[in-house]
């Protein structure tokens, strides 16, 4: 039936956190997709190599860092290392198959210190042929005085590099190699099986050889390393480890529910119907919901289910037990009684926790909103699961094997019909535990003296957290059209709205541009201490990489000064009748800056690539233009293209982890009032000229995400709790009751926001989740307490306390056992995700538990209501006009009451002559 359905659409390398309607992720988009929604026309270039573009694209370069902690890695013995270590990767067999090829068609050689030693520099002078490294200092302190190669260099140096040939020392703890690899294979056009080809390649050659080194070292060095394909297989391959671990989670559940239960059959039968509820959430969740994601996040639900199953398996259990003190007609009405009572509770706990998670799912982050979604709907579908299989699975055992015990560890015991006497029944004896609760327990929580000493302890510990929580800090134009995506493909890039105004033709626009090049290249050190760009390690000046200012220097070595317009270009194309036509463009040619940017990157259209075609090719994209395209004379490349894109490329020195979020979001305002002020200047046709950080990784948006993963976060919090209250009050049917209930989890929750900081950690994707959902976590218990208290028939708050801790005590600690004992085996994760949220699950069921039995039971010991004070019932009856001593009535017209004593007449009607008086 499902044959061909993606049941599990799992998505485990990321977490989607984007934010769909922000303005920096939609260019960043648009930017990374620029080429996706037109036909891009790229110029002609001599194929040096014999072999076309094959493998001319730098694809998963494997990045090697080495390491020498108080050490010298540019001694001689670490160069040679350094150097037998590269040879040994690009010497593996097949190397040659993928490695990133040159423009001569040799693979590239690995981009490292060695480079200096080597002889690849030796046009640039021969002291850079030092293969045995006997003048080390020397080749260093000649490359660092060469403006071409000092930012190489440096690239592959430490902090405390030290290079000096006069006093002969080269040192530095670290440097760093790079093994480039290349796409496209020849041979094969689908860029999905290029890519993989690749990566197999990568994984099953590298994989296991980098560990080694990772863990042992070699020759001294501490050995990192990093390539993309090589980090998704260890991650995999971990995460499939670590879910291991969900087993030692379903066998403990097992166990504890087994001794609980008594029964061998009941657990079994719990644990399968736990599981089934996470199958079935999933078929609502993908089928009727149409959620097309399943994360870590989500696998991740299985720990939280298996705690909220068993905990509702223990309520029901409990109540079971409960009843066999009490005398019923039949096995049928003894199971009534207990599906009332239990499914009721169960009800609430699970519609308090449920709307906690589905409050998460209002989060603009698609991983945290069908996450929420996703727990929600488990934790509904849990609560039918159980209603509906659980009450068979204990009349059968009631029926067959309630007298004996699972491997006859015990004499069986007589059956006892359901039609015995009540006096001829043994006494059964109350579990130890509710002994307890009943006993020591409720006489502990209403001490006179104890009861404000467990206050007087939560009041201090609640400082101590609330402080913690409070320093809780986050880590540190044109737009995307996302409308034909579903909303959770996060995969999706949608189509781009393209500026269709952009021209860069009339002169004053290229003038405007050129000058825009230039403002940028002189912002003064004061505004710059808010725009952040990098200055150049070789020349001193602000990393600006413009196309024009090359074009423009382009054309003034030819005697030509910008703009460009007709005359000048024609001017051009008349005096190169080797490219252009004799004749010329049509007299309606417009495309002439177009084709003078064709002609500056293809060298005067000889195909012959340099610099600029090569830094400035991915920052200009253009297409045919239906009108103006013609082909030069050679017919080998063309010219009157129309300009779809440009870019200008700003380096700056930002690094999110060194910002804080304040001061990121600072930066991206800054960097917006600039651009609003100098597009204001521009000319209509490159006006509307955005920034943004382009890149996968998105700088500006990962500063976006971070502050809508703290606001979600508190923002998930205070629903949780405001939606709890009324659903505690409507459940317990009483306002002081629910109000204190509602407290008692709003200072749970403060604890475990406070236990965050204390962690060492600090607002994450993960970190937000877990807030998220911690009401929903943290609310089972209070609701079980505060639900017992109000079932209570005694009239007074200590029988009524004490009636609470006898009937759900047990289950409470039950409850939150078998979720702390899930949580502990996620401790041994080795994913930080799995083990942070092993830590959280576990600070939040400890703290749930803590302050359920500890400070709740004893506010009730306290202040806990008596008799029908709160009662919703008493505020509705005020409402309607009955008075305390009124009694129902079955026969007064909907009214429903009457005063006690007062016989209901019914009212005359008609002529009254026909009523006897």
């Amino acid at each position: 039936m499902m044959s061909g359905q993606n049941v599990f659409p799992t998505v485990f390398d990321v977490v989607p956190m984007a934010l769909a309607d922000d303005d920096q992720f939609l260019r960043g988009l648009a930017w990374q997709a620029r080429d996706a929604n037109f036909t891009r026309y790229e110029h002609s270039f001599q194929d040096l190599s014999g072999k076309g573009d094959t493998r001319a694209d730098r694809r998963h370069p494997i990045y090697l860092v080495y390491e020498k902690p108080g050490g010298n890695v540019l001694s001689r013995e670490s160069l040679q290392a350094i150097k037998e270590l590269e040879d040994d990767l690009i010497s593996k067999p097949g190397y040659e198959d993928y490695c990133q090829l040159d423009i001569t068609g040799n693979c590239v050689k690995p981009r490292s210190i060695i480079r200096f030693f080597d002889g690849s520099f030796v046009p640039i002078s021969p002291v850079f042929n030092d293969p045995n490294f006997d003048n080390i200092a020397r080749v260093l302190d000649t490359a660092n005085n060469i403006p071409l190669l000092m930012g190489i260099l440096h690239a592959h140096l430490g902090r405390d590099a030290n290079i000096d040939s006069v006093t002969d020392v080269a040192s530095s703890t670290i440097t760093r190699s790079v093994i480039p690899f290349g796409l496209p294979l020849e041979g094969i056009s689908d860029d999905d099986e290029m890519n993989a080809n690749l990566t197999n390649y990568i994984t099953s050659t590298y994989y296991s050889h980098l560990k080694r080194f990772f863990e042992d070292g070699y020759k001294g060095f501490s050995i990192y390393y990093f390539s993309e394909p090589i980090a998704v297989k260890a991650i995999n391959d971990q995460v499939l480890k670590d879910l291991i671990l969900v087993t030692g989670s379903f066998v403990f559940i097992f166990i504890f529910v087994w001794i609980q239960t008594q029964s061998l059959w009941i657990a079994g039968f719990s644990v399968i119907a736990i599981t089934a509820s996470f199958f079935g959430a999933n078929l609502f969740y993908r089928y009727v919901l149409d959620f097309r994601l399943f994360g870590i996040l989500h696998v991740l639900a299985i720990f939280i289910v298996l705690g909220i199953g068993a905990d509702d398996v223990f309520v029901f259990m409990d109540t079971w037990r409960a009843t066999a003190f009490e005398d019923y007609p039949g096995l049928e009405y003894r199971l009534s009684d207990t599906y009332r009572r239990a499914s009721m509770t169960m009800l609430v706990t699970s519609l308090t926790t449920a709307a906690a998670f589905f409050v998460t799912g209002a989060s603009p982050l698609l991983g945290t909103k069908t996450f929420g979604i996703f727990s929600g709907t488990l934790v509904i579908i849990n609560y039918l699961d159980v209603i509906m299989f659980l009450p068979s699975v204990v009349v059968i055992h009631h029926n067959f094997w309630h007298d004996c015990t699972w491997c006859c560890c015990r004499p069986c015991r007589q059956h006892l019909s359901e039609s015995s006497d009540a006096l001829d029944r043994p006494v059964i004896k109350k579990n130890a535990i509710v002994r307890f609760f009943m006993g020591p327990y409720f006489k502990f929580v209403t001490h006179k003296i104890c009861k404000w000493c467990i206050i007087a302890v939560f009041v201090a510990v609640l400082t101590v957290f609330t402080y913690f929580a409070a320093t809780l800090e986050t880590h540190k134009g044109p737009n995307q059209d996302l409308s034909r995506c579903h909303p959770t493909d996060h995969r999706c890039t949608g189509d781009t709205a393209w500026d269709n105004s952009f021209d860069l033709n009339p002169p004053p626009s290229q003038k405007a541009l050129l000058e825009f090049c230039q403002r940028l290249r002189n912002i003064s050190d004061e505004e710059n201490r808010d725009l952040y760009i990098q200055r150049d390690v070789v020349t001193g000046e602000l990393d600006v990489k413009c196309f024009i200012d090359n074009m423009n220097s382009f054309y003034e070595n030819l005697g030509i000064s910008m703009p460009l317009n007709e005359i000048k270009m024609r001017g051009l194309m008349g005096a190169n009748p080797g490219v252009f036509d004799i004749a010329g463009p049509h007299d309606t040619f417009y495309r002439y800056f177009e084709t003078g940017i064709g002609f500056w990157l293809t060298m005067g259209y000889t195909g012959m690539p340099n610099s600029d075609s090569g830094g400035f090719g991915d920052l200009i994209g253009e297409e045919i233009d239906n009108r103006d395209t013609s082909p030069i004379v050679t017919d080998t490349d063309v010219y009157g293209t129309r300009l779809k894109y440009a870019a200008i490329k700003v380096k700056t020195s930002l690094y999110d982890k060194h910002v804080s979020l304040k001061r990121g979001l600072e930066i991206i305002d800054a960097w917006e009032d600039f651009m609003q002020v100098e597009m204001a200047k521009m000319p209509p046709s490159v006006a509307n000229a955005f920034q943004c950080t382009c890149d996968e990784y998105n700088l500006w948006h990962s500063f976006k995400i971070r502050k809508n993963l703290a606001d979600s976060a508190k923002r998930s919090v205070a629903i949780g709790i405001a939606i709890a209250l009324p659903l505690l009050v409507i459940a317990t049917q009483n306002i002081i009751t629910g109000v204190m209930a509602t407290i008692s989890i709003g200072l749970t929750t403060v604890c475990v926001i406070g236990s965050i900081p204390i962690a060492g950690w600090k607002y994450g994707v993960l970190e937000s989740g877990n807030l998220s959902m911690t009401v929903g976590l943290v609310v089972d218990y209070v609701v079980h307490l505060a639900k017992a208290y109000h079932c209570s028939t005694k009239e007074d708050r200590l029988g009524r306390l004490q009636d609470t801790l006898e009937s759900v005590g047990v289950s409470v600690i039950s409850g939150a056992a078998t979720t702390i004992g899930a949580s502990v085996f996620m401790l041994f994760a080795k994913i930080v995700f799995f083990m942070q949220f092993g830590v959280f699950i576990f600070c939040a069921i400890s703290f749930s538990m803590l302050f359920s039995l500890g400070l709740f039971t004893t506010m009730l010991g306290i202040m806990g209501p008596q008799g029908r004070t709160g009662s919703l019932v008493v505020i509705y009856h005020r409402l309607i006009g009955r008075k305390e001593m009124d009694v129902n009535c079955d026969q007064c017209e909907g009214k429903g009451f009457h005063g006690r004593g007062k016989a209901w007449v019914p009212p005359i009607t008609g002529n009254p002559l026909n009523h006897p008086k």
